[in-house]
């Protein structure tokens, strides 16, 4: 398994993780998600602006309740089978899971996102976040910020601090031309 922690807090400390990682492994990050590195998170959206667009829609800008089997976030944490959200805040026990085997175990693409639970600790709250397969070029960078936005909303609820965000990926990919945009911009 891959481990790393604070690879969002720089641009080269996120370029060392890609030279060093074992690829379809597992991996677990941990990492304050307000320290993002503005250069890294900027230069996410140039390299990968389709994804970032992509990954904005499906997390927080976009609603389409249309379709049953939408994988916007919006939908799946706030409206399908209830607010999960608001579960989490009426009890800490709760976890928000979007995944639904009666409609993703046969569509593709499926969630990557898979779960995420709040905890409270003395004055922060930390998210543990789980992902089943993940793109580490195309969609970690955004999903670190949509997954710190979930974590503020909640913080800003329950009148906490922003703690860490332990992120677990099952299974890690990319693609090699990705690497090679990424590499070379």
């Amino acid at each position: 398994m891959n481990i790393y922690k604070d690879v969002n807090k720089s641009l080269k400390l996120f370029d060392s993780m890609l030279d060093s990682i074992e690829v379809s492994k597992p991996l677990y990050v941990e990492l304050n998600p307000k320290l993002t590195s503005e250069k890294l998170f900027n230069k996410y959206k140039k390299v990968f602006e389709w994804q970032w667009i992509d990954a904005d829609k499906r997390a927080f800008n976009f609603r389409d309740t249309s379709k049953k089997s939408s994988t916007t976030y919006v939908h799946r944490i706030f409206e399908h089978k209830g607010n999960q959200f608001k579960s989490c805040l009426k009890n800490s026990g709760s976890v928000i899971c979007i995944w639904d085997p009666l409609l993703d175990a046969n569509t593709y693409p499926r969630p990557c996102f898979f779960s995420m639970k709040f905890l409270v600790e003395k004055d922060y709250v930390h998210g543990v976040v789980v992902f089943q397969l993940r793109d580490l070029l195309r969609r970690m960078i955004g999903n670190w910020y949509h997954c710190g936005k979930l974590l503020n909303m909640y913080a800003d609820k329950r009148n906490k601090k922003v703690g860490l965000l332990y992120d677990f990926s099952m299974k890690t990919q990319w693609h090699e031309e990705d690497l090679y945009k990424w590499k070379n911009s």
